[in-house]
């Protein structure tokens, strides 16, 4: 079906979402990368995977790279937002009429055993936003895993560099696994041999962690726990604002807060915190605000 118009796109592809999806779609999706000529690799990329959390970690790790002044690449998995808004370089959107042009790209190196109805709309928004991310070259991408990990599309892409477990429980063991080992697989399946670093949440804990770290460390990637990383201290002096005293092995700072935190958002800014960290190793510049954190 030749479309030249978005909205007319996006309805066609929307009716591919009857087709098998027992297969390998992580499979397919990483054939037409194969014919691409690995756009994915043009970058680095950031992979979040996580049962909660991933949302707030990143909202706030936008602005805290964007502080580098380099291309900042988020693909935003969100089936209630339009497909335009999922793909953004620095919070803008890519526009409509370069929408249409990289499916049209995409279209003309599928593998000879696939069609346009071949994958769903999510898939091709997916391969939209890698290659149109290859051609602005973008430095960095944000790429986050709608659900579980191994298994969702997200995981087509060659090598992250980096991989944050934001948290692991077992609410979706309907889809993922009946057992805790089951589910901590298919967050950790994401790591892969090359991997610089997976920063895991403070709140990942027991048998969770330990099923995660093993299969971490069996690929050979470093383990990082932002729960002994940071250490947080609120300090409340009468009627003076809460101030968060941070600490982690290279510095002791503090900060105001407008508002006394609660363990959600002390867990949140301890993996913030984490991360922030690890960019500076690997080259960023980025400044962390009581604004960002919290």
């Amino acid at each position: 079906m030749i479309v030249d118009n978005y909205k007319e796109l996006v309805h066609s592809l929307k009716n591919n979402s009857c087709i098998n999806t027992n297969c390998d779609r992580v499979g397919r999706v990483r054939q037409v990368l194969f014919n691409l000529n690995h756009p994915d690799q043009n970058f680095r990329i950031i992979h979040v995977v996580g049962t909660h959390g991933k949302q707030y970690l990143i909202t706030a790790l936008l602005p805290l790279m964007g502080q580098s002044k380099l291309k900042i690449a988020c693909f935003h998995r969100d089936e209630s937002l339009d497909p335009c808004r999922q793909i953004q370089i620095n919070g803008q959107a890519i526009n409509q009429a370069d929408y249409v042009r990289n499916y049209w790209q995409i279209y003309c190196h599928l593998p000879l055993d696939m069609a346009e109805s071949s994958l769903t709309l999510e898939e091709w928004t997916f391969l939209i936003a890698i290659n149109y991310f290859a051609t602005k070259n973008v430095d960095w991408l944000i790429l986050s895993a709608r659900m579980g990990g191994i298994g969702d599309i997200s995981n087509a892409i060659s090598i992250p560099d980096l991989v944050i477990v934001t948290s692991c429980c077992m609410d979706h063991w309907r889809k993922l696994g009946t057992t805790i080992r089951q589910i901590a697989w298919a967050k950790a399946g994401v790591v892969k041999r090359g991997t610089k670093a997976v920063i895991v949440g403070p709140e990942i804990k027991g048998e969770f962690h330990k099923n995660i770290a093993n299969f971490v460390k069996k690929k050979g990637v470093k383990v990082i726990e932002s729960s002994q990383f940071v250490t947080l201290t609120i300090k409340k002096e009468g009627q003076q604002p809460a101030c968060l005293q941070v600490a982690t092995p290279r510095q002791h700072f503090k900060l105001a807060l407008a508002d006394y935190p609660d363990e959600k958002q002390l867990r949140n800014i301890c993996l913030l915190l984490t991360v922030a960290n690890w960019l500076k190793d690997n080259g960023l510049t980025v400044k962390t605000t009581s604004t960002v954190l919290v």
